[in-house]
């Protein structure tokens, strides 16, 4: 399984990559969802990124979030920021490994050429 959380990651990174192109520099990541359940993962994620990864103590924010604001809505909550600061508590937080991160950025090249060597196969086909 640790090599399907390495190539989703290098997907991941793909993204991350183009999104700081837009945004400019990231400094840290926040983990939900059934990714966020593997410590393993996450750690992975943390090391291909190169930045730290959060991990928080709701992993479903989703249904969190609209549970907060259903509660708000009914007089539950006075306001969101009094249930989000409760939603949002820090699990545990995965520093990238500097030796992993290493290996990480020389298979990511590895990553790369492939996928550009198979991006366009099928093509002709349509």
């Amino acid at each position: 399984y640790k090599a399907l959380m390495e190539g989703a990651s290098y997907e991941i990174l793909v993204n991350f990559n183009e999104l700081k192109s837009i945004v400019g520099n990231i400094s840290e990541i926040k983990a939900t969802g059934g990714g966020a359940s593997s410590d393993i993962w996450l750690q992975i994620k943390a090391d291909v990124l190169g930045i730290p990864v959060r991990a928080l103590n709701c992993r479903e924010t989703g249904a969190a979030g609209t549970a907060a604001l259903a509660g708000k809505a009914i007089g539950v909550w006075n306001n969101i920021t009094e249930i989000t600061t409760r939603m949002s508590g820090i699990r545990k937080v995965f520093i990238p490994d500097k030796e992993n991160s290493d290996e990480y950025a020389e298979l990511f090249k590895k990553y790369k050429g492939l996928y550009k060597a198979v991006s366009t196969l099928g093509e002709d086909i349509k």
